[in-house]
């Protein structure tokens, strides 16, 4: 039998290795493999989806000998390691049907993100704007498959905007109004950079702190009582505490049980933090900022808003 095979006539490990070279193979006996043996080994045989992280937890949980046999041991140890985590990114989930609603530039691209990630092609989203998702351009939705999906209620700016139906699952979304107006101002030059003056940011400034007012009191402060019960979400709340909001947001979108292992991978790929720092941007001025806060003031005290001075 040749020298490179095992007992059973498959590949071994190769015997032609010292002591593993580092990380997980420090410390070992002189008769043992660590992290870099097994990466080449696997390599050898092909087995190319494997990486430092499945074995780390595998060399954590015994030693490799040498001279075992690399298929038979890959085999019955790192792929039920792959299957497990297979499964469990291809689990079957449902959501309930949610109308989001929220505020331009309060949090709602991160959570649906998170939740595609979470709920996979259970999620049927609804981008009026854009084409490539649900198609039906309506807001609110008219697709009776639609899972998820977005909405500014930028009628708000001329009427009483889009109604508020009763029996919806309704996800609402909000954030201090010069923090989020002046995200959104960035977001508008994107399609119109001839707004570069100060004159250009006043006015769309002071339009848009009317229709915040209108929505947070359409949409939270004098929401129906007889409507079923929304979830109401801070972005301040959600950057503060991620891991919290994230788990209590998914629970409302679905029925099924919380994946504790899926929401701490999800959120260790894709961490929710801060994108923007207010004293950067080009109109920078506390006292207008400051002017603009008043116009709201009673409903930042209701809403417990922090203020656009204190840093979160």
């Amino acid at each position: 039998m040749s020298r490179n095979l095992g007992p059973d006539g498959e590949r071994a490990l190769p015997k032609d290795h010292g002591q593993g070279h580092g990380g997980a193979g420090q410390g070992r006996d002189v008769g043992t493999y660590g992290l870099e043996d097994l990466a080449l080994a696997s390599r050898r045989e092909g087995f190319k989806f494997f990486n430092s992280t499945l074995f780390l937890e595998l060399l954590k949980k015994r030693t490799v000998r040498r001279g075992c046999c690399i298929r038979s041991f890959l085999s019955a140890e790192v792929i039920t390691i792959e299957r497990d985590n297979q499964s469990k990114e291809k689990r079957p989930m449902k959501m309930k049907p949610t109308q989001g609603v929220s505020y331009p530039r309060s949090g709602h691209a991160p959570v649906f993100h998170i939740a595609k990630r979470y709920f996979g092609d259970a999620l049927i989203y609804c981008d009026p704007k854009k084409k490539k998702h649900c198609g039906c351009g309506s807001v609110p939705c008219s697709n009776p498959a639609r899972t998820f999906s977005k909405n500014h209620d930028f009628g708000l700016h001329r009427s009483v905007g889009v109604p508020i139906i009763p029996s919806e699952h309704y996800f609402i979304q909000y954030r201090n109004p010069v923090r989020s107006i002046v995200s959104n101002f960035y977001l508008h030059r994107n399609n119109h950079p001839d707004m570069a003056k100060w004159a250009d940011w006043e006015t769309f400034a002071r339009r848009c702190i009317s229709h915040w007012n209108r929505f947070v009191d359409k949409w939270v402060l004098d929401f129906p009582s007889d409507a079923d019960a929304p979830f109401y979400c801070g972005y301040e709340t959600l950057i503060a505490d991620p891991e919290t909001r994230v788990r209590e947001i998914l629970s409302f979108l679905s029925d099924e049980p919380l994946d504790d292992e899926a929401v701490a991978r999800i959120l260790e790929q894709h961490p929710i933090a801060p994108r923007d720092r207010l004293s950067a941007f080009e109109f920078y001025d506390p006292i207008f900022f400051k002017e603009l806060e008043d116009v709201t003031a009673e409903r930042l005290a209701r809403l417990e808003l922090p203020s656009f001075a204190e840093e979160i």
